[in-house]
C-alpha cells in the first residue's frame, strides 16, 4: 500500500512541478522514447538496488540517488505537512525494504522456491485484507 501511495504522490508531485516550471517559462523535459523504454527496462530489471538511467543526462547512476532526486523534485508540490510526513514514512520504508519486486526476489532467495514467492504474496495480501462485518440495520425492535 505504501508503494502505491508513494507512486501516486510522486506522479502528482512531478506533474505539479512540471506545470509550475512551464508556467514560469522553463522548457519541459523531452526525453527520447528509446531512452524512456531503456530506463523502464532498467528499473524493472534492477529495482532500487541497481543503476538507473538519468533521462536528463543519459548516464547511469545508482537508482537510490535517482530516487532521492525524484523525491526532492516532487516534494515541493505536496500540499500539507501531513502529506509530507506520510510520504516521508512511505519513502523511508521503500528505501529500507526495497520495492515489491525486490521483496519477491528476497522471498525466492531464501530457498530458491517459487512457492515461497507465492506464499509471500498471499501473506502480504491477506494481512491487509481484514474482513469487515457489516453492522445490522437498526430495527423497530431495537428502539
Amino acid at each position: 500500500m505504501s508503494d502505491t501511495l508513494l507512486l501516486v504522490a510522486a506522479v502528482k508531485g512531478l506533474a505539479v512541478t512540471a506545470l509550475t516550471d512551464i508556467r514560469h517559462g522553463l522548457p519541459a523535459p523531452r526525453p527520447q522514447p528509446e531512452m524512456l523504454r531503456a530506463a523502464y527496462w532498467r528499473a524493472a530489471r534492477d529495482g532500487l538496488r541497481g543503476k538507473s538511467i538519468n533521462l536528463c543526462t543519459g548516464r547511469l547512476e545508482p537508482a537510490a540517488v535517482h530516487l532521492d532526486h525524484l523525491w526532492d523534485t516532487a516534494r515541493a508540490a505536496f500540499e500539507t505537512p501531513g502529506d509530507v510526513a506520510l510520504l516521508r514514512t512511505a519513502y523511508s520504508l521503500l528505501r529500507a525494504d526495497g520495492n515489491g519486486a525486490e521483496r519477491q526476489r528476497a522471498a525466492h532467495r531464501r530457498r530458491h522456491q517459487l512457492t515461497d514467492v507465492v506464499d509471500y504474496l498471499i501473506q502480504k495480501t491477506t494481512a491487509r485484507a481484514t474482513p469487515r462485518r457489516p453492522h445490522p440495520a437498526p430495527s423497530d425492535a431495537d428502539g
